[in-house]
């Protein structure tokens, strides 16, 4: 598979090092973006907590709830699909696919591939053809190529 991007060539590396840049290094998942840390886990707690107080204080108030209500359900909900997402890293994270998984699941990116490809074929068939005639004329001049 071809790389993504090209290799820095080492006197253009050796001249960024120079002025102070560094190669990036990917740093590790801050434990308050983990779902299944206990750092998250507690801090969603206490968020749970007072927005239910808080609710509970509008009910008595007779004032509307309907905000602390969707911020309620909202807290478990985004741990949980959170948690889902990360079931799932490589279909999100990191993982190239293929040409022939990308085809597979797109009809209309499969249909351009391969008119793309007949295209190509059709044009390397007319190129050959073409360079075929140009050497057999030399061959025929006496020239040598």
């Amino acid at each position: 598979m071809q790389p993504l991007f090209e290799p820095i060539p080492t006197e253009v590396k050796n001249r960024l090092q120079s002025v102070g840049f560094k190669p990036y290094r990917q740093q590790a998942l801050s434990p308050m973006f983990d779902p299944r840390s206990i750092q998250r886990n507690v801090i969603d707690g206490i968020c749970f907590f007072i927005l239910f107080k808080l609710r509970t204080r509008a009910q008595k108030a007779y004032a509307p709830t309907l905000v602390y209500s969707i911020a309620l359900v909202s807290i478990p909900l985004f741990n949980l699909f959170g948690r889902l997402r990360l079931d799932m890293p490589n279909d999100y994270m990191g993982h190239r696919k293929t040409l022939q998984e990308r085809l597979k699941y797109s009809g209309l990116t499969a249909k351009a591939f391969y008119d793309a490809k007949k295209i190509n074929s059709e044009y390397q068939t007319e190129m050959r053809r073409e360079i075929y005639q140009l050497e057999k004329q030399l061959t025929e001049k006496g020239i040598e190529y």
